[in-house]
């Protein structure tokens, strides 16, 4: 779409343009006086530099607390969460310790188990016979 341009030579110069003021003409239509006092009163109420500096201060300052707040936020979360995800710790028994019995050592017994040993044993020695 194109927007529709019409020239200043072709608005009506009987005065009535519609509210468009061609340049180079006043613009008073009889009203000034009470357009430059609306004006007037309402300047004072307008912000001023130092009020725009305030208020860009106070902007940074709460989103710098606000960064600060979720970041703190966040992290307590994170821990929650990690503290629920964990199983639940058993009621600690405690165990009975294992004991292991190592049956007595029986020399003559494990001697007397193989025969040709009890027969060696049985018989007087060669050698402590004939000393």
């Amino acid at each position: 779409m194109s927007a529709i341009h019409i020239p200043w030579s072709r608005i009506p110069a009987s005065g009535d343009t519609g509210g468009v003021v061609p340049p180079g003409q006043p613009s008073d239509d009889g009203d000034m006086a009470s357009r430059l006092t609306a004006l007037e009163t309402t300047l004072p109420t307008l912000a001023t530099k130092g009020d725009l500096h305030s208020l860009d201060a106070s902007i940074k300052t709460w989103m710098i607390a606000t960064v600060i707040g979720l970041f703190l936020g966040f992290a307590g979360l994170f821990f929650a969460m990690n503290n629920a995800a964990r199983p639940a710790l058993a009621p600690s028994v405690a165990q009975a310790p294992i004991v292991i019995q190592v049956p007595a050592y029986a020399p003559l017994q494990q001697e007397a188990s193989s025969p040709a040993r009890a027969q060696a044993l049985s018989r007087p020695s060669a050698q402590g016979s004939r000393q």
